[in-house]
């Protein structure tokens, strides 16, 4: 099978994806604005994610403690730059959501 062929192949089942999903494309929104998914989406990250990342950050902050007290290696910065960048993944699609909710 030589280039010529493959690309065929590739252009062929590429354009019978796009028909066969192209009913998607053109669902009617229903009214519905064009903000309300990406909010919906936001706030199901703020619910689930959040709550998942919160434990996690937790228990790597209480990880990266004991082994820095055990190793004689704690670095406050970096322990401060978790704590700031925990906050910020954590908070960030609830203000994302929160922006975008005034938008409803």
């Amino acid at each position: 099978m030589d280039k010529r062929n493959l690309l065929k192949i590739a252009v062929i089942a590429g354009l019978a994806t796009l028909a066969m999903t192209e009913p998607a494309f053109a669902q009617d929104t229903t009214g519905g604005n064009w903000w309300d998914p990406v909010v919906s989406f936001l706030e199901l990250l703020a619910e689930g994610f959040g709550k998942i990342f919160a434990i996690a950050l937790g228990l790597g902050l209480v990880v990266y403690g004991g082994w820095g007290a055990f190793t004689g290696r704690l670095d406050p910065q970096r322990g401060i730059m978790m704590v700031i960048g925990g906050i910020l993944v954590t908070a960030g699609p609830a203000i994302a959501s929160g922006l975008l909710g005034v938008l409803k």
